[in-house]
């Protein structure tokens, strides 16, 4: 378990990047970037493997999954020391589960019981909860080395124009498919300031952050505003990509198991896209570390 000191501050269009999307025409569109807490300034060309290594490439088989009478899928995934809860849906419907509910261990099953309107509890997630709640040691048996945080977005029009997807201006306002638009996003409670560091990169064709030291909850979204976006999530030894099509939304919950004598916490590193590979979104979210 590990303490550094929080750090707060207004995240600011005018420093958030040096290349920011192109100005929208829409009168009264958000600055872009939108508002937010940061603990750094905000990266302005990103890698092609912005969240660190993709030692995990490919989408985890969930341990659970549960389709609402809304049409949003729940999904419940092993990941290392935690469960992830991920829940996706179509654009201008609104989360049931991971708003910014911090679904710790001990939750997984309760959370299930919850949404499923009567359904048995899978014996996968029950075994999972199980599990997690049975570790037991050292949570680290070394040191987390003092790293400092890490953010960064690469807008659309950073491309060159030859390479450049043909997107209308409207699109930059993320409203060209119904999806995605400011102030819809900003219902979204990891779009409000969440946790004691947030961010909200809205209308980016590449994004990422980086916890630095170890997180004890992250929370997040992604809307995909044209074409589908890769979400890359890892946490700790666990990993995996997820896509997110045009005009969905995808959005995660994790929760460290912190039992008296510690936290099993760990770093996050995520990302949306490629540098080499963009395509128009907006991610939000926040993580907390005491």
């Amino acid at each position: 378990m590990h303490s550094i000191g929080k750090q707060r501050g207004n995240l600011r269009a005018s420093w958030l990047m040096a290349l920011s999307v192109a100005a929208s025409a829409c009168s009264g569109s958000p600055d872009v970037g939108g508002p937010g807490k940061d603990d750094g300034t905000l990266a302005a060309q990103a890698p092609s493997d912005a969240a660190g290594p993709a030692d995990v490439s490919k989408t985890p088989t969930p341990v659970a999954s549960l389709t609402l009478k809304n049409g949003n899928t729940v999904e419940f995934y092993d990941f290392g020391t935690a469960g992830l809860v991920m829940e996706s849906g179509a654009a201008y419907t609104a989360p049931v589960v991971t708003g910014n509910q911090k679904i710790s261990p001990e939750e997984l099953v309760p959370t299930w019981t919850k949404i499923a309107d009567g359904a048995p509890v899978p014996a996968a997630l029950q075994q999972l909860q199980e599990r997690l709640l049975s570790q037991s040691g050292t949570p680290h048996s070394e040191p987390i080395k003092d790293v400092a945080p890490s953010r960064g977005a690469v807008s659309l029009s950073a491309l060159p124009e030859v390479q450049a997807p043909q997107i209308s201006a409207r699109s930059l306002d993320g409203c060209n498919n119904g999806c995605c638009d400011y102030d819809w996003l900003s219902t979204f409670s990891q779009c409000q300031n969440p946790e004691d560091y947030s961010w909200f990169l809205f209308n980016y064709g590449a994004t990422w952050e980086n916890s630095g030291n170890d997180v004890q909850a992250y929370v997040g979204m992604v809307c995909s505003a044209s074409g589908t976006s890769t979400f890359h999530v890892a946490i700790g030894s666990a990993g995996g990509d997820w896509n997110v099509p045009e005009a969905t939304w995808r959005s995660y919950s994790w929760t460290a198991y912190c039992p008296w004598w510690g936290c099993y916490d760990d770093p996050a590193r995520t990302s949306v896209n490629t540098s080499t590979d963009m395509h128009l979104h907006t991610y939000c979210g926040g993580w907390y570390q005491p």
